[in-house]
């Protein structure tokens, strides 16, 4: 009863935390992307990028089919979600403080990639899900009983189902258990057998997935989920490890949250290597232990973007770098763990120091949630009076022409707030994204939501000289109208 008492607890400290997170992001109530069409044409559409599970739960949370916008009820069901799962892994670590838990596992669902995944008013509680049953798989994975082996199979099937990127959830929470479970005076047939086990239940669960979805698949479901062939594996490889890296380079060299984010993380396989040399066990087990262990650095950065990093056409979205929370949030755990035990317990200023990472990394995740919240509002309010000035001027144009199409070439463009942000968190350029952007078919997904509805034209930078020798209609400080037959074609000057 005590232990059921205690994950309550648990769970609403964890909740409370991510609600102070993400408040200012739900209040920021922008239209994200696929939600522009979603609210408009109430599609699914999930499975056919190979999440069919994502459809049922979605069907399930919307009351049925056509899906409408109840904003922000599934974001606050996502949190619900994931509150749940840090409670699954603070209970795996055995930490009883609630609010320092809560701190700990706060970048699980609240690191600055998962911004762009909560921001998803439809499908981000499937996303969620797939957080959860990658721990539970994690967990379940780690123990003896074949049940328990069993049970890890069905979670990563389910993750798959719902949200194909949260698998490396899994991958980075098994290996860091893997880590921390290291011990001197273990067989290394036994560490053997462990990995042995998780690609025999990774492989299980991939057979079943594969054939249930491989129909279903959309052109660019089909495109995005193919493994590289074995001719480039190498070189695909190391160009896929290679992009991830530099992609996280840009966000966060120089930036304080970034030197946090390492800061951390090299704390807690500090740690790691600290418990190995403390345990019981000679002198040369307790050098393998270490090597072991400093190899699972490199083996933890591929895993948080597995099984992307193996795919031959990558979607370097934001909200694929899911693992990023995993190894910040169990990087925390483990550190505060490691300072609980006896090996810290007469050292306070020692504990004070591995442990002030765990808070600077909160508050700068606060921060950054904030910014970004900030950020969104803006860039929706700057984008609704940009659009408002744009229609009224294309709807002249429509009434004394024959346009029955539209195109664009160039972008809105993005908030003077926005830009600002931009100078110290570069990655809000990529959470903050403008839909009206060339042709991408969301921004004229976003003119149908304000009642501007024409056919679609696919236009290139090549194409802004030749349209400028067409008729000019409109001429504005951000963009220029130039009618051409039937079409109606738009240049931003930005």
């Amino acid at each position: 009863m005590h232990n059921v008492s205690s994950s309550r607890q648990q769970f609403f400290v964890c909740y409370s935390a991510y609600l102070v997170l993400f408040f200012t992001v739900l209040l920021s109530d922008r239209l994200y992307i696929d939600d522009i069409a979603r609210s408009i044409d109430g599609h699914f559409g999930w499975t056919e990028a190979g999440r069919p599970l994502a459809d049922l739960v979605i069907y399930l949370i919307n009351l049925g089919s056509p899906l409408i916008n109840i904003a922000p009820l599934p974001q606050l069901i996502s949190i619900a979600i994931v509150s749940y799962a840090a409670t699954k892994i603070i209970s795996n670590y055995r930490v009883d403080k609630p609010v320092i838990a809560a701190l700990c596992t706060l970048p699980l669902a609240g690191q600055p990639y998962f911004l762009e995944n909560i921001s998803y008013c439809f499908d981000s509680p499937t996303m969620a899900l797939g957080i959860l049953f990658s721990i539970d798989a994690a967990i379940h994975i780690n123990k003896d009983k074949i049940f328990d082996k069993l049970l890890a199979v069905i979670y990563i099937f389910l993750t798959l189902t719902l949200y194909q990127a949260a698998l490396s959830v899994f991958f980075v929470s098994y290996l860091f258990m893997f880590l921390r479970d290291i011990n001197p005076r273990l067989s290394p047939i036994i560490l053997l057998k462990k990995l042995v086990t998780i690609a025999i239940c990774t492989a299980l669960a991939l057979t079943a997935y594969i054939p249930i979805t491989r129909l279903t698949l959309s052109k660019y479901g089909a495109s995005h989920s193919a493994v590289l062939p074995l001719h480039k594996l190498h070189n695909g490889l190391y160009d896929n490890l290679y992009n991830y890296i530099q992609i996280l380079h840009v966000d966060w060299g120089g930036n304080f949250v970034g030197y946090v984010m390492v800061i951390l993380v090299m704390t807690a396989f500090l740690t790691f290597i600290l418990s190995a040399l403390y345990k019981d066990g000679d002198l040369v087990s307790k050098l393998f232990y270490v090597f072991i262990i400093l190899l699972g650095l490199p083996a933890i950065v591929f895993a948080s973007y597995c099984p992307q990093i193996i795919l031959n056409n990558v979607v370097w979205a934001p909200r694929t770098f899911i693992g990023i929370g995993a190894i910040l949030a169990l990087s925390c755990l483990q550190i505060y763990s490691f300072c609980s035990n006896s090996y810290t317990e007469n050292s306070r200023y020692k504990k004070l120091i591995l442990t002030a990472p765990i808070y600077a990394l909160a508050y700068s995740l606060i921060v950054f949630s904030f910014s970004f919240a900030k950020a969104n509002a803006s860039q929706k309010d700057f984008e609704a009076h940009r659009l408002a000035t744009l229609v009224s001027d294309a709807e002249d144009v429509v009434l004394n022409h024959s346009i029955n199409s539209i195109g664009f070439i160039g972008s809105i463009g993005q908030s003077p707030l926005v830009h600002n942000s931009m100078r110290k968190f570069p990655l809000i350029e990529r959470l903050v994204r403008p839909h009206l952007n060339g042709n991408w078919w969301w921004g004229h997904k976003q003119l149908q939501s304000i009642g501007f509805s024409l056919n679609h034209i696919d236009l290139n930078d090549n194409d802004r000289e030749l349209c400028k020798t067409k008729t000019l209609a409109i001429n504005k400080a951000f963009y220029s109208m130039y009618t051409y037959d039937d079409k109606l074609i738009v240049i931003f000057k930005q």
